[in-house]
């Protein structure tokens, strides 16, 4: 237990530092409005000296010690005073000791007429009924010496469950602040260990899970939220009437966008396994299409595919959240410590991290907006959220798979100068060490996980090689840099890499190794049941099948997920994803001996066609029919070669 909460400290911690990098290498001129700011920038309601107004990261205060007695809140849009209650926020110290209930009961707690814990006590189970919904069913493997209990809420409903030790009676400190009152959706315990230290407003249709390591994983119905279509339709006639040729392309939740295409050349955007692109554009079919696009009234950007930088153009897209840069944060800490209060980072209804001042000397953030939980269930996701033994929120983020389709950055007109390059090169040296650290530490939590036979070990050795992929990565941006010739290509190329780690990779890792989702626990489940040696039924009973999608293919190769591609139909290639062994994900091909050449006709070459092939980068996706084939042993590879000249 010790082991798996250095090791989310420290995923937090890189997470952190991800976003940091990520902004101040990719700054760009969008703002998100996650407030109620007319000029889109993060504010709230606080002290001004004596006055209470919104504030800033830019406004500048005198240093007055506010009202004493009164705080300034927010009602309708405006900033009012309200004198403060006189009771307690917290309830006191109890330690409480938890009853053992029989295999029919569920442990219960019990509250003052003030809210505030006073004890634990077994009631029957209840389901099925008006008050209570269906039992949830549980993912979770706990570790030796644990056991599996459920966790209620405050009307006696099952909602999640928890491990807890199984030979040890436990003792909780009562720390914990009193019930929120809940305008939406119903107030949710959050368990740590089987002790209560905080609770969760979750809204209707969702329901809370929370595991042995103490994250609280909200799960709601999936409804998709697209935007608007009349949006994109007038996208398309715009590039039409341009001279341009609108693309359409879906993301993860099936939501349809287009680019407008203006290539000069005929290339090849669908996912191609074997043939990949004939050539690249030119930079002076770059520059054309750049003019065509900004001409049509559009954002040109660049993307690298199969190799090539291409270019897209469309309506730009705004990132869900949008980290705090540095000044504004010290903005904030220099105006709260003006107040004497702390810097507590905030959540706010699209579940992204703010800074604010804490309302009092010890204040944390302690509970995330139910309009977060819908914003995450809108995207398909799932809300999770950690916490402290004090009830503190120190880590909350909507796990959901990384999109492709959003990786495009901004034409650069300048190479950085070398002070700016330098500190990069410090930042991703950092990243780099703290990526290393964490897949050593996944590599030792799978072997833990093996030991006790449990399907977590299929994850952490997943997420093990991704973190050892993005460190390789961050390692060759970090020595790239370093090039005394560094152009305008480069650079842009470097920002592409650095954005494509934080929107898909990172995310890819975190949502395999915090996700319960079917689709997360159906590829554990086939990647642990078959491997390189098992046989043609076998892999076929345990794999999903793509058919000619290869869309369907490059997600699955991401994630290192079993499934079998025919890339021409059924009269070409059978590629199939084993899962990961050895470090790698492994792929395996075969060719059908009534499509392939006739024996003997390429010298050494004989029935049946093979390929193995292995892929220690595999999370950072498919790129290009070389990078395939350079990677796989066989018979095949041969072929393949041969079909290609």
């Amino acid at each position: 237990m010790k082991v798996m909460r250095c090791f989310f400290q420290s995923i937090i911690f890189a997470f952190f530092l991800f976003f940091s990098l990520s902004t101040f290498v990719l700054a760009t001129n969008h703002t998100q409005t996650i407030g109620p700011s007319e000029t889109g920038v993060k504010s709230y309601c606080g002290w001004c000296g004596d006055n209470c107004m919104r504030i800033t990261p830019d406004t500048v205060c005198a240093a007055i010690a506010p009202p004493q007695g009164y705080s300034c809140v927010e009602e309708n849009e405006s900033c009012v005073v309200k004198k403060k209650h006189k009771e307690s926020e917290t309830c006191p110290l109890v330690p409480i000791e938890i009853p053992r209930c029989g295999p029919d009961e569920v442990i219960k707690p019990v509250y003052s007429s003030d809210n505030c814990l006073v004890d634990y006590k077994c009631v029957p189970t209840t389901v099925g009924t008006e008050v209570c919904p269906p039992i949830p069913p549980s993912n979770i493997s706990c570790s030796q010496g644990q056991e599996l209990t459920k966790v209620v809420n405050e009307k006696g409903c099952v909602v999640g469950y928890n491990c807890v030790p199984s030979t040890t009676e436990i003792v909780c400190p009562a720390v914990v602040p009193k019930k929120p009152t809940c305008t939406e959706g119903s107030v949710v315990p959050i368990f740590d260990e089987g002790c209560l230290i905080g609770y969760s407003c979750v809204p209707p249709s969702c329901r809370q899970e929370t595991d042995s390591s103490g994250f609280v994983r909200v799960v709601c119905e999936a409804v998709q939220v697209c935007p608007e279509e009349r949006q994109q339709e007038e996208l398309k006639d715009i590039c039409k009437a341009k001279g341009g040729d609108p693309v359409q392309f879906k993301d993860i939740r099936g939501c349809v966008y287009y680019d407008c295409r203006f290539e000069e050349k005929t290339i090849e955007i669908k996912p191609a396994l074997i043939s990949g692109n004939l050539s690249c554009p030119t930079d002076e079919e770059n520059e054309r299409v750049i003019e065509k696009c900004e001409a049509a009234g559009l954002s040109p950007s660049f993307v690298f595919e199969r190799g090539c930088k291409i270019i897209k153009c469309s309506h730009p897209v705004e990132p869900v959240c949008r980290f705090p840069p540095e000044s504004e944060i010290n903005k904030v800490e220099g105006h709260c410590r003006s107040l004497g209060l702390p810097t507590i980072k905030a959540i706010d209804e699209n579940g992204c991290i703010y800074f604010k001042c804490g309302e009092t000397p010890t204040a944390c953030p302690r509970d995330v907006p139910s309009e977060a939980y819908k914003k995450c269930k809108s995207l398909g996701g799932e809300m999770i959220v950690k916490m402290n033994e004090q009830g503190c929120i120190t880590f909350s983020q909507c796990v959901f798979p990384g999109d492709v389709n959003y990786v495009r950055v901004e034409p650069v007109k300048e190479v950085p100068d070398t002070t700016v390059l330098l500190r990069l090169g410090l930042k991703l040296e950092q990243l780099k060490v703290e990526l290393d650290k964490l897949s050593r530490e996944a590599q030792e939590i799978a072997k833990y996980y093996a030991s006790v036979n449990s399907l977590d070990e299929e994850r952490f050795n997943k997420v093990a090689t991704m973190f050892a992929t993005a460190a390789d990565k961050v390692n060759e941006i970090k020595n790239r840099i370093k090039n005394p010739t560094l152009s305008v290509d480069d650079v842009t190329e470097i920002k592409y890499s650095i954005r494509y780690l934080k929107e898909v990779t990172l995310r890819d890792i975190l949502y395999v190794m915090l996700s319960n989702s079917e689709d997360v626990i159906n590829s554990l489940e086939r990647s642990k049941k078959i491997s390189v040696k098992s046989s043609f039924e076998e892999i076929k009973q345990n794999t999903k099948d793509c058919g000619t999608d290869g869309f369907c293919f490059e997600r699955a190769f991401r994630f290192c997920n079993p499934v079998t591609f025919k890339p021409e139909g059924t009269n070409g290639p059978v590629i199939t994803i084993i899962g990961v062994e050895e470090g790698g994900c492994v792929v395996k091909a075969m060719l059908p001996e009534n499509v392939g050449p006739p024996p003997g006709l390429i010298p050494g070459v004989n029935p049946p066609y093979e390929m193995i092939c292995r892929f220690s980068d595999y999370a950072l996706g498919y790129r290009g029919s070389n990078d395939f084939l350079n990677n796989c042993q066989g018979n095949m590879v041969k072929i393949m070669k041969e079909v290609k000249r």
